[in-house]
């Protein structure tokens, strides 16, 4: 008898016909011969462990992104609704502590949606100019809020799965800008 190569390595063809006659043996009993013994790599199961990896990964980003979506869906509420409110006070000085006030009684994440003083800016609106939104044009008819969830504040939106690529949070921006005033002619 000889030496086949197969796969890697070689194997001693007495070894073959040995294991063949013990499979032969064992199948005689139970009456059942299969026609060829068949070979099995494995490689199937390397394949479904790498989709089944992949298959993570795609959901974890899905669950990742909406729960993003979400977020800034309530942040960009939440500014809107302080822009809203704060034009009302854009000509008398009030629209900070109004948008401050009314994004602290929305909620993006189950957490008070926090604005600082730098996050209101009163100015002219009209869609004439341009810009159509000035601080430097008087009078004060308007109000633009910037709402933030960002890392520099310690209120960005933690990811549930994203720290498995080294990304534990995500920032969300949102600017709304409002005007108060007699309708603007077009």
């Amino acid at each position: 008898m000889g030496h086949s190569k197969i796969g890697w390595g070689t194997v001693d063809n007495a070894n073959v016909v040995l294991c063949l006659r013990k499979l032969h043996a064992r199948f005689q009993t139970s009456g059942s011969l299969p026609e060829q013994v068949p070979v099995r790599s494995g490689i199937t199961l390397v394949y479904t462990m790498v989709m089944l990896i992949m298959l993570l990964g795609f959901v974890s980003f899905a669950i990742d992104w909406a729960q993003v979506q979400l977020v800034k869906t309530q942040v960009y509420r939440a500014a809107d609704a302080a822009a809203r409110y704060a034009a009302r006070g854009a000509a008398d000085g009030t629209a900070g502590n109004k948008a401050i006030s009314i994004a602290a009684a929305n909620k993006a994440d189950e957490t008070s949606v926090v604005l600082q003083s730098s996050d209101v800016i009163s100015g002219n609106y009209n869609p004439h100019l341009s810009p159509t939104f000035s601080t430097a044009r008087t009078p004060y008819n308007a109000v633009q809020v910037t709402a933030l969830r960002t890392k520099a504040r310690s209120n960005a939106k933690n990811l549930t799965f994203g720290s498995v690529i080294g990304q534990n949070t995500c920032d969300i921006k949102a600017t709304s800008m409002a005007y108060y005033g007699p309708p603007l002619k077009a």
